[in-house]
């Protein structure tokens, strides 16, 4: 039982970490910085994705519909 409520103790403890704010990783946003382009997409949600294996489907990126788009140039 010590155990048991040790791990609780310690699962308590990690939760406000978990939620903290988190900035991208440097390698993420280093390939962001060099592009002279870039293309945010808003995708929608599991329920009406489509299994397509790499397929290109219009309006959809791997499956998923394209709900929204944010392009950046320069």
């Amino acid at each position: 039982m010590r155990a048991l409520g040790a791990v609780a103790a310690l699962l308590a403890a990690l939760v406000p970490a978990a939620n903290a704010a988190c900035p991208p990783p440097e390698l993420m946003l280093a390939g962001i910085q060099s592009a002279s382009r870039i293309q945010v997409e808003q995708l929608g949600g599991e329920s009406t994705r489509i299994e397509t294996p790499l397929a290109h489907v219009p309006g959809r990126t791997l499956g998923y519909e394209v709900q929204g788009l944010f392009r950046v140039n320069g």
